[in-house]
């Protein structure tokens, strides 16, 4: 008997954390099992006030509801630390035709709404929306759980909540002129867990969590702009958001590559060409801005071996460089290159229990 076979599932409610605007907040995680994920359920009300100005949606609304997701161990060792927007762009990668802002598309869907809903008309919006935190890379692959009962592992979740309606994309809501907008509202915590099996020779290894790290870049000029990753660490994926003049771009981008040890490139793509593999591999458009290397999908996402993870210690180098058009026309201070890196970090293994 194995692992798979000595435990159980559980998904329970672990806690509600309550919005506060701009301002952290944090859940700490129950000691009991095995997380494999953190499930998110934000819901509670915009109110918008329009007077003389607008208010629109931000296009990466209603995520930046989230400004920072942060899951730490200890003292200070991050597992997870993105913004909601990043953290939304790695919900994106994990399934086929997966496509979290919308849940149910068929026309009789009985509880879409319920899902997913972020008005921003004058008065009271009800807001809707779900995350998932993925701890584990998928169902199949064990690979990062985290043993909460472990002697000495505390854990926490930490939120930190951006201000409802401001004047760029960065806020949920975009603001113009005197137009307000405020938020009251929680968050849901759910742990999708495993059970200890009762016998340690079934308990699974843990020598190997899996991080998700974001970094921002600014982009300097059109042509070359070099993203220098870490030589550390195994590679699961890189998720590249792209924003020019303070919004999402597909156009800004003219080719993406990747390159180690100085002269070595596996991959050199132009952004047409990223476009239709991208609908090829997830059946259909990710959202604008957003170009990856995935080297965990051979066939179907996020379920890959490892013939293609890229073992980055032993590399001298290794680059993602992503060549700005010619033509595009930079603002002042609002260009940037969001990085989302998801990788294998190998670590000491923690003393097995009995369940």
């Amino acid at each position: 008997m194995g692992f798979l076979e000595a435990t159980r599932q559980n998904i329970r409610q672990a806690g509600i954390l309550t919005y506060a605007a701009a301002s952290p907040t944090q859940q700490p995680i129950p000691r009991v099992g095995y997380l494999a994920r953190i499930h998110l359920h934000i819901n509670g009300v915009m109110t918008v006030t329009p007077g003389t100005g607008t208010a629109v949606l931000s296009e990466k609304g209603p995520w930046t509801l989230l400004r920072r997701i942060r899951y730490a161990i200890g003292s200070g060792t991050e597992i997870w630390n993105t913004s909601g927007w990043g953290a939304h762009l790695v919900d994106y990668m994990q399934k086929l035709n997966w496509i979290p802002e919308q849940g149910d598309l068929s026309p009789a869907a009985s509880y879409a709404n319920e899902i997913f809903q972020c008005g921003v008309s004058s008065g009271a919006n009800t807001w809707d929306f779900h995350m998932t935190i993925p701890i584990v890379p998928n169902e199949r692959d064990m690979i990062g759980l985290i043993l909460l009962q472990a002697e000495g592992t505390v854990t926490n979740l930490i939120l930190e909540w951006q201000v409802a309606g401001g004047a760029t994309n960065d806020f949920p809501v975009v603001l113009t002129g005197n137009a307000t907008a405020t938020f009251v509202g929680t968050a849901t915590i759910y742990l999708e867990t495993f059970t200890v099996p009762a016998e340690l020779e079934n308990q699974p290894p843990l020598d190997r969590i899996h991080q998700v790290i974001e970094r921002i870049d600014p982009i300097f000029a059109v042509g070359d702009n070099v993203i220098k990753l870490l030589e550390e660490n195994t590679y699961l994926r890189v998720i590249h958001s792209i924003e020019v003049n303070g919004l999402l771009s597909n156009a800004a981008l003219n080719t993406m590559t990747l390159r180690y040890n100085v002269t070595d490139v596996p991959y050199s793509i132009d952004r047409q060409m990223k476009e239709y593999l991208a609908r090829k591999d997830y059946t259909r458009d990710l959202p604008k801005g957003m170009f990856y290397w995935d080297f965990f999908n051979q066939g179907y996402p996020n379920y890959g071996g490892d013939r293609d993870l890229v073992m980055a210690s032993g590399l001298a180098e290794l680059e993602s460089i992503i060549n700005i058009a010619s033509g595009t026309s930079l603002g002042s201070n609002n260009n940037i290159i969001r990085t989302v890196q998801q990788q294998l970090v190998q670590v000491a293994t923690p003393q097995p229990v009995s369940g």
